[in-house]
């Protein structure tokens, strides 16, 4: 989830990272009710609270008068989706680790520089007014000049 809000507060922030703090309630709003990921296949706040995320709008436009359950049975109601929600993202998750390793190592090779080849070396300084994690990363395009063993 940090990599996530950090990623979208990269792509946000001003240029001189004076407006960070404001946009956290946004983008944690954004990624609390997106299902960003397909391991469990439900957003944060469903995971959590067992239905889907009212927005603001959402909330204006509901009817006042539909409030016929009592808070006993709407508990129940909660509970018992929370369970089957949680079940279902447990063996979805799993599930999506296996097909991942899978994945992964049908097509692992460790990379294999030549001399003269052209790689990217990633920069981690970041000037110390800025903060690290939202700051664009940046590098440098190096060539290979020496092979070692490993």
């Amino acid at each position: 989830m940090n990599q996530s809000i950090a990623q979208t507060l990269r792509t946000l922030v001003a240029k001189d990272q004076s407006n960070w703090h404001k946009l956290i309630p946004s983008v944690m709003m954004a990624l609390r009710m997106s299902t960003y990921t397909e391991s469990t296949g439900y957003s944060p706040f469903q995971m959590l609270f067992g239905k889907e995320m009212n927005l603001p709008f959402d909330i204006s436009v509901q009817p006042k008068d539909g409030m016929s359950k009592t808070a006993k049975s709407h508990l129940d109601t909660l509970i018992d989706r929370l369970k089957i929600v949680k079940d279902i993202a447990k063996t979805s998750v799993e599930n999506s680790q296996e097909k991942t390793i899978n994945r992964y190592d049908k097509k692992a090779e460790a990379p294999k520089f030549r001399v003269g080849d052209y790689v990217m070396l990633q920069s981690m300084k970041v000037p110390k007014r800025f903060i690290t994690e939202i700051t664009p990363k940046s590098g440098w395009s190096i060539y290979v000049i020496n092979v070692g063993q490993k």
